[in-house]
């Protein structure tokens, strides 16, 4: 029905398939941050552009993605999972970077690519936040009457 307002959402974080090791602390299955992802951006199919907009949160939930994977990221793929015009993701990333959530690497090799990752503070913002989740669920889950 309605366009996401870049024409294509950033791909998925692609794991490798299980049994893969994800970090012992993680509170959440990277499996279920991509349904988080594409649930948000099926939001544009339904609703007209622009009417959701929370680049930091997708570019959060990228990272963090990409952090229980163990994969790196660069900053374009990053920028386009934010799912919002180029300059408005590099504007966010910029902010996440200054409240030291993420950090940049530049790319050994090729020094026109520049690799972004979550910060120590930035994944332990994320976990807490799944963390909290998983309990709130969980509370959630107790207390209905089936």
């Amino acid at each position: 029905m309605f366009e996401s307002m870049v024409g294509g959402a950033a791909e998925p974080v692609n794991c490798p398939p299980l049994p893969i090791r994800i970090r012992d602390t993680a509170p959440v299955i990277p499996e279920k941050i991509e349904r988080i992802r594409r649930s948000r951006r099926n939001r544009h199919q339904h609703f007209p552009p622009g009417l959701f907009a929370d680049p930091a949160w997708d570019l959060l939930l990228y990272l963090y993605s990409s952090d229980l994977c163990s994969k790196r990221t660069t900053v374009s793929k990053a920028v386009a999972a934010a799912d919002v015009p180029e300059t408005t993701g590099h504007r966010w990333l910029s902010h996440l970077l200054q409240l030291g959530l993420c950090e940049r690497r530049p790319d050994p090799v090729d020094a026109r690519r520049q690799y972004v990752s979550l910060t120590t503070r930035g994944r332990e913002c994320m976990d807490g936040y799944f963390r909290a989740q998983v309990g709130f669920e969980r509370k959630e889950e107790g207390g209905r009457n089936t």
